[in-house]
């Protein structure tokens, strides 16, 4: 989720990269492309409804992911999609980058990928004393 969104970030998102995008709530999607890495594609397309997954802000590098991370919870099944057929408007809203961004994915040969939709996970509280009160 290093990536960033440059020109590209959908209208009224103030997050520069995905990683700060999902934090932020302004992303709850991310679409994966068995081109990009069959491994993560594989991984991505394992997961289901409230499992939690660690996401990073840095790339792979030297056999670990770097930076900061958080944890997101699967919200609905992971789908197969068409971007010739998507929703533009509802994927932009979910994804924060431009609906046109679906653009540069068709003309990389991108035409179908895989959805996963989330929400931040945040723990519930546990309070680190107990004051008995």
């Amino acid at each position: 989720m290093y990536f960033r969104f440059g020109r590209m970030a959908r209208e009224g998102v103030a997050a520069k990269t995905c990683f700060d995008a999902v934090v932020s709530g302004e992303r709850t999607s991310t679409t994966r492309f068995l081109s990009d890495s069959p491994k993560q594609h594989a991984l991505w397309s394992q997961c289901r409804t409230g499992d939690l997954v660690r996401i990073w802000s840095g790339p792979w590098k030297d056999g670990v992911f770097s930076g900061k991370s958080c944890l997101i919870e699967i919200t609905e099944q992971p789908r197969i999609v068409s971007l010739l057929e998507i929703d533009r408007r509802a994927w932009s809203l979910a994804e924060g980058w431009r609906a046109e961004f679906l653009e540069v994915l068709l003309g990389q040969g991108k035409e179908e990928g895989l959805q996963v939709r989330y929400k931040l996970h945040t723990p519930p509280f546990e309070p680190q004393m107990d004051l008995g009160v």
